[in-house]
């Protein structure tokens, strides 16, 4: 009876010591744009010391663990070592969405881009209204110049988020590169009404973005005007 006693006891403190070092891990590694490298090398030294312990954890605590050190690696841009350790949770649990979607955006740093397509589309379709994912995909969509398609994926998000002036400027600089340059500055319009008079890109939005899309958009209809008159 007493040895039982001490094998659970030894594996709650395996548990709480697991959790405590992944609690260190995410202490470190802040949802912040700008994290420092020494945080982030503090960060992934706690989570490879939870990893290295002779203990199986529940099956969510090693996702968390694998995740996290996934996203610390990638923040360090070791990609190939963060896609390992998303292919791990995948080799346990095939419908982990934020796994596919992290691995997706460790393949686009490594210029697999048909790869991280096959990503983004598997965690899309797992979860289709995270404006987070279909954000994603119409920036590589549309660095794939698949433009009409990363079109698709702005207008899901603006219909999830109607208020985020970033989709709208996206969206207008895709039409430019179609040259649907009146909806271009329909978006543009719409994205600097949503901004603040002291916003920082206003200017460039609407003194170069803007600027070039209304002479393009004249241009367009003053050769149509020419056109017609020459028939």
């Amino acid at each position: 009876m007493g040895e039982v006693i001490f094998i659970i006891q030894k594996k709650m403190n395996n548990l709480n010591y697991f959790k405590n070092l992944i609690n260190l891990g995410n202490k470190f590694y802040p949802k912040e744009i700008f994290i420092s490298e020494k945080d982030l090398k503090i960060a992934l030294s706690f989570v490879n010391k939870a990893l290295s312990l002779n203990f199986d954890p529940p099956e969510t605590l090693l996702f968390e663990a694998y995740l996290l050190r996934g996203k610390i690696n990638f923040s360090l841009q070791n990609y190939e070592e963060s896609i390992l350790d998303f292919n791990r949770i995948l080799e346990i649990q095939k419908d982990n969405i934020m796994a596919y979607f992290y691995r997706g955006k460790a393949k686009k740093e490594l210029m697999l881009f048909d790869e991280s397509l096959i990503d983004f589309d598997m965690a899309i379709k797992l979860n289709p209204n995270d404006q987070d994912f279909l954000i994603e995909r119409a920036y590589l969509k549309s660095f794939l110049n698949k433009l009409p398609e990363a079109l698709d994926d702005l207008d899901a998000a603006i219909n999830i988020n109607p208020n985020n002036t970033f989709y709208f400027i996206q969206k207008g600089n895709i039409e430019f590169q179609i040259g649907n340059y009146g909806e271009s500055l329909k978006n543009f319009d719409i994205a600097l009404k949503k901004m603040s008079d002291n916003d920082l890109d206003r200017y460039l939005l609407e003194n170069v973005h803007r600027k070039f899309a209304e002479e393009k958009y004249i241009e367009n209809l003053e050769n149509l005007l020419n056109s017609h008159k020459l028939i």
